[in-house]
């Protein structure tokens, strides 16, 4: 017989051996890769089973800068992440090597960040050097609409006396939710310099439109890690469904819209916000391919619609955060009443 001639090693022994190579594999390779050093990432796993425990990516982060100082390697999956701290570090990155790090890549975040990203890649996913142009676009339209300008300042006085007549009066006894108050607020003001228009604190398109924000952007955490594990996406297609459903069947229809009014109504004399100036791009006589897909219909929608999600969610978590710290830490509150007083006068 044929079974009689291979010799019984026995199952255990040689997937014992099998591991042992494939550890000694793994730990040579981790150190000859070029990469900085950093915590030991299990196969396929990598670094995924110490973040959960952990807490958060935050704190295994920082436990790992302490250990390692300011440049270390994780591992997410299959794919390793350089994690970079430290002002000195960002400046010989980011400064004096600017012609290596000045792309965005897109595999950072999710595999849907990565489609997309080869059609309308917007500012946030543009290669540089169209990244480059498409910024200097949006600092010099935002600030054509005000930001950082004194005539900005009506507006956002407006908004502040629409925010206590609407929120704080009403329920001056009763508490409220302030993220997603101040989310509605500071989305009114992003609006008005991207679309040129408020609108109503009722309108529940717009509720719709903040909802679908919050989750997309809680999903892109999620969706991050688990694309970098093998087969995952198979156990949580839902998580990757709803940000589709999210994304082109909720955001993009609202801004397709928008950008449809504005094009029927475009008069390159009388430009009223960033979307108007993205129309007028477009019409400009464009030399290369790479801007005619900088100006393109789509590439303008998704500019427009990353600067409105990124303006409303950075503003309102920042001024969520500072009302957070002052109800901690009442002799800041103090200071701050004191300072808008002598400034500003009391009111009754």
């Amino acid at each position: 017989m044929v079974q009689d001639l291979i010799p019984d090693v026995g199952i255990t022994p040689l997937l014992v051996s099998l591991f042992l190579v494939c550890l000694l594999y793994f730990i040579f390779h981790e150190k000859s890769d070029g990469y900085p050093p950093g915590p030991i990432s299990f196969p396929i796993l990598g670094n995924v089973p110490q973040i959960y425990l952990s807490g958060s990516i935050i704190k295994f982060c920082e436990a790992n800068r302490k250990r390692f100082g300011n440049v270390y390697t994780i591992q997410l999956g299959g794919h390793k992440r350089v994690v970079v701290s430290g002002y000195n570090n960002f400046n010989h990155l980011l400064v004096k090597n600017s012609q290596y790090s000045s792309t965005r890549s897109a595999k950072a975040l999710t595999s849907l960040n990565t489609e997309m990203a080869k059609h309308s890649p917007g500012i946030l996913w543009a290669p540089f050097p169209q990244w480059k142009s498409l910024r200097s676009m949006a600092i010099s339209s935002l600030r054509d609409e005000g930001m950082g300008k004194a005539f900005l300042e009506p507006k956002i006085m407006e908004e502040i006396e629409e925010y206590i007549k609407h929120y704080i009066k009403p329920h001056s006894e009763t508490p409220i939710s302030v993220q997603r108050s101040l989310s509605k607020a500071s989305n009114n003001l992003i609006s008005q310099m991207v679309l040129g228009q408020r609108f109503s604190y009722e309108d529940k398109q717009v509720a719709a439109i903040l909802d679908c924000l919050n989750e997309m952007f809680a999903l892109a955490g999620k969706l991050s890690i688990l694309d970098n594990i093998p087969l995952a996406g198979l156990f949580f297609k839902h998580l990757r469904d709803r940000y589709l459903y999210n994304s082109f069947h909720v955001l993009r229809p609202f801004f397709n819209r928008h950008f449809g009014v504005h094009k029927e109504r475009f008069d390159e004399n009388n430009i009223g916000d960033v979307l108007d100036r993205c129309i007028l791009g477009s019409c400009q006589p464009l030399l290369s391919k790479e801007d005619q897909q900088c100006f393109s219909d789509n590439n303008c929608i998704s500019f427009c619609t990353q600067l409105y999600s990124a303006g409303t969610e950075t503003t309102s978590t920042a001024h969520s955060w500072a009302l957070l710290y002052m109800c901690l830490y009442p002799e800041v509150l103090q200071k701050t009443q004191a300072e808008i007083d002598e400034h500003l006068g009391k009111k009754s």
